[in-house]
């Protein structure tokens, strides 16, 4: 990471913002060296917030891998410096889950973002922009499909027919979710480790964590 974190988070314009996207997309690392070992321990973040507040909570929680034992969970909460646009949402949620994550991360082996990896029209959601910014492996899980085409279960980027990621049906209710390598992992592997943690739920109740625990945070009144 070459740009100061003013730079990659705080944007003074869209312009700004989409320039900051493009560096990181010439930058992303989708492979999966080094390897997770067999026993890793990973976190699952979300924010939290009232329709038209500027005050939004999140929340990390952590879990062991592959017992899926949860071991804690970290909170903050702060005011939202950007607006809602689609394709930018890390400007409004990134500032936040620095903040949440920036003491913990050297903890964790690999972080699960509720939004998106590399499903995006530069390939940098926010599970891509907050993995580089900590040069970590992440994954993005999302609840629709920002961007490309489904073919046989596979995302596919219409400009070039690269994999940007998966849809994949977790639970007999509900449709599907959408799972893209973030930064330092590859799509199979990626789809691979979110698979293991089904258990019937469209959104497995391991993912559902850092939600349930941003809303506790956000009806308490934060930290």
């Amino acid at each position: 990471m070459s740009l100061p974190i003013s730079d990659l988070l705080y944007p003074k314009n869209l312009k700004q913002a989409r320039e900051v996207q493009r560096y990181i997309s010439e930058r992303l690392i989708l492979d999966d060296e080094p390897p997770l070992k067999d026993t890793f321990v990973f976190g699952v973040v979300d924010v939290s917030a009232n329709m038209y507040s500027p005050y939004a909570y999140a929340a990390c929680t952590v879990f062991e891998y592959p017992s899926l034992k949860m071991l804690d969970w970290y909170g903050y909460s702060g005011k939202y410096v950007f607006p809602y646009i689609p394709t930018y949402l890390v400007f409004r949620e990134g500032p936040l889950l620095y903040e949440l994550l920036k003491d913990i991360v050297k903890e964790l082996d690999l972080v699960i973002f509720d939004g998106q990896g590399i499903i995006h029209p530069l390939r940098v959601g926010i599970a891509t922009h907050m993995g580089f910014i900590f040069d970590k492996k992440t994954i993005g899980f999302a609840k629709k499909l920002l961007y490309g085409n489904v073919v046989d279960g596979k995302v596919i980027d219409p400009e070039d027919g690269m994999v940007l990621g998966y849809e994949v049906k977790l639970g007999k209710r509900g449709g599907p979710v959408y799972i893209s390598p973030g930064y330092r992992i590859s799509p199979e592997r990626a789809v691979e480790i979110i698979k293991s943690m089904a258990d019937g739920y469209k959104i497995p109740k391991v993912i559902r964590s850092a939600h349930i625990y941003a809303n506790k945070l956000r009806k308490e009144g934060g930290l």
